[in-house]
């Protein structure tokens, strides 16, 4: 960033903080995901290593191995393409799109995954007025590998209609 002592480029700089904090949002909304589909935290961390370091450098080795049209779209899906690009300074509306689309896909995702958890594991019975684990279906629906790693889970839900939290475990 700085060759002689004092001689720092700006624009660099603060590239290179926009492009740290974009990628720190899209790693976090990774490890989000990633801990939402499980309920141990070793597997989640596990998970978002393998997913933080496909998308990081796995892209860059899948454009080396192929040729002409399809390197290019390996290296544009990959964030160390878009990471240098803010990192030199110039601040590119293709890579904030980028960033803000990968961060809105996986959480997304996350919500699609805890919308599958309470759809598919829980319904409502009137009479009790709480949440019950239908353990009937538990074995037939599996949204998205959840409850896949660890299947015992303990959770509060709190519903607006109802006065009290209700604690669930499966």
């Amino acid at each position: 960033l700085g060759d002689t002592f004092g001689n720092i480029d700006h624009a660099s700089a603060w590239g290179a903080y926009i492009g740290l904090f974009l990628l720190g949002a899209v790693f976090v909304a990774i490890g989000i995901f990633a801990s939402s589909i499980t309920t141990n935290q070793v597997i989640a961390f596990m998970i978002a290593l393998l997913l933080c370091f496909t998308i990081y450098i796995g892209f860059q080795f899948l454009a080396a191995i192929f040729s002409a049209p399809f390197d290019l779209i390996f290296m544009n899906l990959g964030i160390h393409e878009h990471y240098v690009s803010i990192q030199r300074g110039v601040i590119d509306s293709r890579d904030i799109i980028y960033y803000v689309s990968a961060i809105s896909l996986f959480l997304l995702l996350t919500k699609l995954v805890f919308n599958q958890i309470l759809r598919g594991l829980f319904f409502c019975t009137e009479e009790k007025s709480s949440f019950l684990p239908d353990f009937s279906s538990m074995q037939k629906k599996r949204p998205l590998g959840a409850f896949f790693f660890a299947p015992k889970r303990s959770f509060f839900l709190h519903h607006p209609l109802y006065i009290k939290n209700v604690k669930i475990n499966i």
